[in-house]
Order: structure tokens, then C-alpha cells, then sequence
């Protein structure tokens, strides 16, 4: 038993068995059961030879069988098992108790039984008394051995240095036993083997709570411990860092002093619920530091249980920046950064949300279309700067205009839609307009100068236009460009009827363009001083298989912003560049100037398409080719229409003329801008020109102007001998107009 009890304590202290250790373990439990057995025999043979002491040793054997059996599965259960794992404390509490236990009724047994033997020797065999006294002498040095040597020595012993020694902390405390008896031994030395690896685990378990303690200030996140009772035990560096709270300011006070009051007490009542229920709760709290800052904390909290004690462990990291960054990029995503206002992808949202409310209060949903009239010439004369103000101010006045359930948008640029719902009538929505556009106009004072920025909106209203977004927003588009054509400053209705004529015009004119129904006419363009012809402007008309001839603007204007206006100024350009080929062929040269429009000439393929289109016609000099851009054309984005210029006449080889100038927001910036070769005069000038001095000024001015930049100068609309000879005098030599000749088909015009 001493071995089994030595070899278990110290397989315990080392926690753990190697494949011999266990071996001998089986071997030592074997030997312990066979000499249970074996002494179980003996006794009950000594008790059927000597019926008086029959029933005691009867009761003493049944009695060592059981601590015998209770030894060997405690050894098999918690050192072989380790189900459930004991302490080396434990476990020679429990074995040295049932060893002692074993010696004891071996005491208790042994004086008796030689007693009453002894006696009964003694009546019956008296002539053997020296046998006899041999025998008792025997087994009092066995009892003496068993129950005073190691029950004494070596119990005392272990329970001196277990109980009182290591407990007092004198873990260098050790058995002195020397004698030289194999059992004592193997208990002296599995002793001191214990006590070495008691001392080795706890060595290692401060190493440990070192390593961990160390591991716990590296964090980046705050870590406090609290009692049951919620107060705060310990914290690591990161706490005071991200609170501002120091250890000892901290330590014994409830983590309610970081409360914001941002929470309220439903969230923490749930919070504690989650946290008794699952001992884990995690989530964002709103917290304050010691500064009084508020923060935003990932806040984590474990609930643990160790020697019947309950303690919290919280977590919290900082991610105030965090949740800024992200609030930013969503801003981004779903908000313009200039004007605030929602964009696009966020006004898609809010579409979807107006028109189930329309749906549910059975009213009209307003989808408004807006663009600021003269608002590119602030950007190119006053810079961007003053732009982006009166954007800013032009956002703010809407928002001011509408209630808060209904949208306001900025859709790019100087463009703006607005979802304005609830209303129940379409006059209902004519004065929320009209008052959205009597606050636009009024001025804009941007670093002391007043500016005057008027809008045009389009409307289509939902459900009467029951479509989809794309489709509304088209919608309410095309009727902004009606309010457009009709004036500026206005707002125009869409029509589904208007629009289903337009769009069969289109069609009208696509097929005109496919069966080659569009014709050139070309106007001559004359030196009045000398009466020669140096060129020619082409013109557009439409030849209509019933009826007649059909002027520009009268099918142009239905084609404006599509893909069937650059297809038909290509055709334009070819037509001319055809025409210009057939006069050289005859020995004719002559310029010819055609008409581009913006949408065209902003066209991503214009220079390609133009490029391909002069190479088609190699005869043709490309500088025979002059291309008029409309002034209030070139103002849509003065900078890239500048750099189309530029690239037609220096890769090309193309003239450039700015047409109907004067008509537009003119100012020196564009003739320093746009390196034009050519300044046309507007016929609404030239016309009344004799009669009106404000026309003859301007046009003096134009002419003065173009001289200055050395641009060439010509007059459009000269239709009597006493216009030519007034443009003359003021210094224009050129012009064009039915003074000379009317208007004609290119192949009969020489």
C-alpha cells in the first residue's frame, strides 16, 4: 500500500503518466489485492480453528477486504481514469486516511488475536511455553513494524511536511528519513518528489500569471475585472489610456462612473438579463472619459465563476473614429459632399418609399426636374469657388421650400429633382413651384457681389405617368427642356400625349435621315468690299415627300440631347465634305461652314468620327472646313469645349467660328478662352442696326473686340444694300444673307 500511495502522489504531483509509471501502478494494485486475499484466507482459517475469536476476526477481514478494494479503485479511478482529476492535496488526504485506516484495524487485530492464541497455547500446550513466547514475541514485532513504524514515522511524517511546513510556506522542507527499508524509502523519496514538483508547478503557475498579466497590459483593449457586486478589482493599461482614469482612481468604484446618460435604463436592464442568462453580453456603449469627452465603445462582458465566486470581465475598445469613418463613407455613398443633399443612389431610395406613400394616401407624387439657368458663366467669370457657394445657398433654398417628408436632390452639376408628395392637385403643386422659383431668383451676394441665377423645372406627376424611376426622371427631364425652349425661368408639366407625338417625330426623322430625304442648302458667304465669294454656310432642310420642303426648326429642336442629333450632324459634315469635293473636281474653292451642336460636339466620338470623315475625302483641304459652335454652346463647359477647339485645329487642320455671338453671356473671357478663328454677329443685331443705337453699339463693340483678339469677323443676315455698306464703314467686310442671293440647293448654287 506504502508504494501504490507513493507512486500515485507522485504521479499526481508531476500531473501526468508515462506507459512504465502505469505498469507499475497495475502491478502494485495486483500485489495489494493478492495480499488482501491472502490474509482474508488467513484469517478466516485462524477463525475456524479458534471458534472464540471466530466473529471478530470474521468482521475485521470483511473490513480490510473493503478499504483494501476502496484503495484500489480510488488509484484506478484518479490516477488511470483521471475522471473526475483530484488535487495531489486531495488525494493523500483521501489514500493516507485509508492506509491509516488499514494499519489501524491490523492493530486492532492483531493484539487480540495473540492474546487469546497466547491463552490458549498456554492451557494446552503448557510444556511448549517457550514456543509459544517465540510466537508472541514475533508478532508484537510485526504489530510494532506496521502499526507504530509506519504509522507513526512515516504518517507523522508526510502530514508534518504536508500540513504544517508547506502550508506555513517552507516549501524547502523535506523527509530526513535514512533507514534503510525498501518501503520507507519509496514513500521518503515519492514524498520529497512531490514536494519538488508542488514547488515546480507553482513556479510555473507564477510564470504563467506573469505571461498573462503581461499579455493583458499589451492589449489595445481596455480589460477590468469587477467583483460580484459590479466594483472594479483590476484594469490594464489600456483602460486609463482610452478613459483617462487612473489604477487608483479606478479601482473600487462601479464602471457606471463612465456612464454618458445616453443609454437608457431599459438598455442596461437587457443588458444584464442577457448577461445572467448567457454570462456573455456584447454590443456598442456610448461612454464618457474622464475629461468629459464622450466615446463609443465595442464593449464585451464575461461572466465567470471560480471557488464559488462570481466575477465580470469587461472589454472595451474605442471606436469612435471608427464609426466616423464609416458615417463618412456612407455619407459619401448616399449624400452630395458639396450641398449635403441627397444623391442619386439615395434619391432611388426615397422614390421608392414617395410612391408607397402615394400609393397609400391615394395623392399625387411630384417628380421635378431642375437646372439653373446662366450659372456657367458665374464658374468661368467668377470661378468655381463663387459656383460651389451659390450651389450651397441654391440647396438651401429649396430645402427651405419643401417639407421635410418630401426630397430635394442634387443630381450633378446645376441639376437638381425634388420628390414632393401629398398633393392633391396639379395647382397644388404649381404654387409649391412658383414659390420654389420666386426664391431661386432672388440675388445671390457672394463675396460682395450680386449675382442672379434664375431655374427651369420639369414635373410629371405620379400616377397620372405611372412608370418607373428612369422613366420619370426622363420624363420630368424632357419637360425641363420644354420650360427651356419656351424661356428659362419657368417650370413646364410633362405631356404622355406630347410625348408620344415627339417620339413619332423622331421616328419621322430617322426615316427621313435612312431614305435620304435631308438636303443642303448653302448660303454664300460674300467680301462686300470686293463682291467675291470666299465660302459658304450649309444649311439643313428636310424634303418631305408631301409636304415640301420643311425648315430646320421645325424638326431639329425634337432630336436636341440624342443619339439621332450627332447621327445627323455627321451626316452634315460628310454632305459638305462631299459638296466641297465635287466644287474642287470643278475647279471651285470655297469654305464651308457647318452647324455643330453641343450635344454633338461633346459627343465622346466627335474627334474620331470627324477625323475618319476628312480622311474619307482626301481632296478636300481640312482648313476649307469650318465648323460653328453656338456661344450659349460653348458656355455648357467652356474648359473641355476649349479643348475640342484646340484639337480640331491643331491635329485636323479645321476652322472654328463662335456662332450668334453677342446673344449669350459674352464677356473677353470667352474670346481669351476659345481660340476661335471666327466671330459671327447674330442677325438680331444686323437687322435693326440702322434704326436702333443700342444695336450699332454692340455691334461695334463685337467688331472692335475681334480685331483686338485677331479673330476674323463676319455678319450674319445682311439683306439690304444699306446694311452692307453701314457694316463696311463700322469695319466688317464679310457677311452673308439674301442681299447677294437666296438661299439655294448646293448643286445650284454656281
Amino acid at each position: 500500500m506504502g508504494k501504490t500511495w507513493a507512486l500515485g502522489m507522485s504521479i499526481i504531483a508531476a500531473g501526468s503518466s508515462n506507459e512504465m509509471q502505469r505498469q507499475q501502478i497495475y502491478a502494485l494494485l495486483s500485489q495489494v489485492q493478492y495480499t488482501t486475499e491472502l490474509l482474508s484466507t488467513n484469517l478466516r482459517r485462524t477463525g475456524y480453528y479458534n471458534p472464540t475469536i471466530q466473529t471478530i476476526l470474521g468482521h475485521q477481514e470483511q473490513e480490510i477486504t473493503k478499504i483494501s478494494h476502496d484503495i484500489i479503485k480510488l488509484v484506478e479511478f484518479h490516477i488511470l481514469q483521471k475522471q473526475p482529476p483530484l488535487s495531489a492535496e486531495e488525494f493523500f488526504d483521501i489514500i493516507t486516511v485509508a492506509i491509516n485506516t488499514t494499519y489501524h484495524t491490523l492493530y486492532k487485530v492483531l493484539i487480540p488475536t495473540t492474546v487469546t492464541l497466547t491463552k490458549e497455547q498456554l492451557q494446552i500446550h503448557r510444556n511448549s511455553l517457550q514456543n509459544i513466547s517465540l510466537i508472541i514475541a514475533s508478532l508484537f514485532l510485526l504489530l510494532a513494524y506496521f502499526g507504530i513504524g509506519i504509522y507513526i514515522v512515516v504518517q507523522k511524517n508526510i502530514r508534518s511536511i504536508s500540513k504544517t511546513a508547506l502550508a506555513h510556506g517552507d516549501y524547502q522542507v523535506r523527509s530526513q528519513l535514512t533507514k534503510h527499508n525498501d518501503e520507507l524509502n519509496i514513500v521518503r523519496e515519492s514524498l520529497n518528489f512531490m514536494a519538488d514538483q508542488f514547488i515546480q508547478n507553482m513556479h510555473e503557475e507564477a510564470a504563467g500569471k506573469q505571461r498573462l498579466q503581461a499579455i493583458v497590459d499589451s492589449s489595445h483593449e481596455g480589460i477590468t475585472i469587477t467583483d460580484h457586486d459590479g466594483n472594479i478589482i483590476d484594469i490594464n493599461r489600456a483602460f486609463t489610456k482610452i478613459t483617462g482614469y487612473s489604477r487608483n482612481e479606478i479601482l473600487g468604484k462601479n464602471p457606471s462612473l463612465l456612464s454618458s446618460g445616453k443609454q437608457s435604463t431599459e438598455f442596461y436592464a437587457a443588458m444584464w438579463d442577457t448577461l445572467n442568462t448567457q454570462n456573455f453580453w456584447s454590443g456598442e456603449v456610448w461612454n464618457r472619459k474622464k475629461s468629459g469627452e464622450l466615446f463609443i465603445s465595442q464593449l464585451s462582458i464575461t461572466a465567470i465563476t471560480e471557488n464559488n465566486q462570481s466575477y465580470y470581465i469587461g472589454m472595451l475598445s474605442d471606436i469612435t473614429k471608427n464609426r466616423e469613418q464609416q458615417e463618412n463613407l456612407e455619407l459619401m455613398a448616399h449624400y452630395d459632399v458639396l450641398t449635403q443633399l441627397p444623391n442619386r443612389a439615395l434619391f432611388a431610395d426615397r422614390f421608392k418609399l414617395a410612391i408607397a406613400n402615394s400609393k397609400c394616401n391615394n395623392s399625387l407624387l411630384a417628380v421635378c426636374f431642375l437646372d439653373l439657368d446662366n450659372f456657367k458663366p458665374i464658374n468661368d467669370n467668377y470661378g468655381h469657388g463663387a459656383g460651389d457657394q451659390i450651389l450651397i445657398e441654391v440647396a438651401n433654398r429649396l430645402k427651405a421650400c419643401v417639407r421635410d417628408e418630401d426630397t430635394v436632390s442634387r443630381q450633378g452639376s446645376d441639376e437638381f429633382a425634388l420628390l414632393i408628395g401629398n398633393i392633391n392637385s396639379k395647382s397644388q403643386c404649381e404654387e409649391i413651384l412658383s414659390r420654389i422659383h420666386a426664391s431661386l431668383y432672388l440675388p445671390y451676394s457672394i463675396d460682395g457681389t450680386s449675382h442672379q441665377v434664375s431655374a427651369s423645372c420639369g414635373i410629371t406627376l405620379y400616377p397620372s405617368d405611372s412608370a418607373d424611376i428612369d422613366t420619370l426622371m426622363r420624363h420630368a427631364d424632357q419637360a425641363m427642356y420644354q420650360a427651356k425652349l419656351a424661356g428659362k425661368h419657368q417650370f413646364h408639366f410633362f405631356n404622355a400625349q406630347q410625348d408620344k407625338q415627339e417620339y413619332h417625330h423622331r421616328e419621322e426623322v430617322q426615316a427621313a435621315l435612312n431614305n435620304q430625304e435631308l438636303v443642303l442648302y448653302f448660303q454664300p458667304k460674300v467680301n462686300m468690299k470686293t463682291g467675291n465669294v470666299f465660302g459658304a454656310e450649309a444649311l439643313i432642310r428636310w424634303s418631305h415627300p408631301s409636304k415640301g420642303i420643311i425648315p430646320p426648326l421645325d424638326f431639329l429642336p425634337l432630336i436636341k440631347g440624342t443619339d439621332l442629333e450627332i447621327d445627323v450632324g455627321n451626316w452634315v459634315i460628310e454632305e459638305a465634305l462631299k459638296q466641297l469635293t465635287y466644287w474642287i473636281a470643278n475647279d471651285i474653292t470655297l469654305e464651308v461652314s457647318v452647324n455643330i451642336s453641343s450635344y454633338h460636339l461633346l459627343s465622346a466620338l466627335f474627334i474620331t468620327q470627324l477625323d475618319a470623315a476628312l480622311a474619307k475625302y482626301p481632296l478636300v483641304q481640312s482648313n476649307f472646313l469650318q465648323l460653328e459652335i453656338l456661344e450659349s454652346s460653348a458656355l455648357s463647359d467652356l474648359y473641355t469645349v476649349s479643348n475640342i477647339i484646340q484639337t480640331c485645329q491643331k491635329n485636323l487642320g479645321v476652322n472654328i467660328a463662335l456662332d450668334d455671338f453677342g446673344t449669350g453671356y459674352s464677356s473677353l473671357t470667352h474670346l481669351r478662352n476659345l481660340p476661335t478663328n471666327t466671330i459671327k454677329i447674330d442677325q438680331s443685331f444686323v437687322r435693326d442696326v440702322l434704326e436702333d443705337p443700342s444695336d450699332y453699339a454692340i455691334i461695334d463693340a463685337v467688331i472692335g473686340l475681334s480685331h483686338s483678339f485677331n479673330r476674323n469677323v463676319i455678319a450674319e443676315g445682311v439683306e439690304t444694300t444699306e446694311h452692307g455698306l453701314m457694316l463696311l464703314l463700322m469695319g466688317c467686310k464679310s457677311s452673308t444673307g439674301l442681299w447677294y442671293i437666296k438661299t439655294t440647293s448646293c448643286r445650284r448654287i454656281f
